[in-house]
């Protein structure tokens, strides 16, 4: 990563999950403390993924709960729609 130029969201995304290649985490964390910019935008991918995992774990408990399924149109669907239908 160049010292000069901002993150992207995909190295900002994958500093946070770790999977950013070794050889870029070093410059990646020496232009996050000199930039103001990517270091909110840091922060702020950082409160995004902790919702979404938040949310994903929220919908895997909901899912198990007695008397309701995960149907076609589900999250795990192919279609990707989000419903929960009652049993009968």
């Amino acid at each position: 990563m160049d010292l000069y130029k901002h993150a992207s969201d995909d190295a900002l995304e994958a500093y946070i999950l770790r999977t950013l290649p070794e050889m870029e985490v070093a410059p990646f964390e020496m232009h996050v403390l000199v930039c103001p910019l990517c270091l909110v935008r840091l922060a702020e991918t950082v409160e995004f993924v902790t919702a979404m995992r938040a949310a994903a774990a929220e919908f895997e408990r909901e899912r198990d709960v007695p008397g309701f399924r995960a149907d076609k149109g589900s999250a795990a669907s192919p279609d990707g729609q989000l419903s929960l239908k009652n049993r009968d």
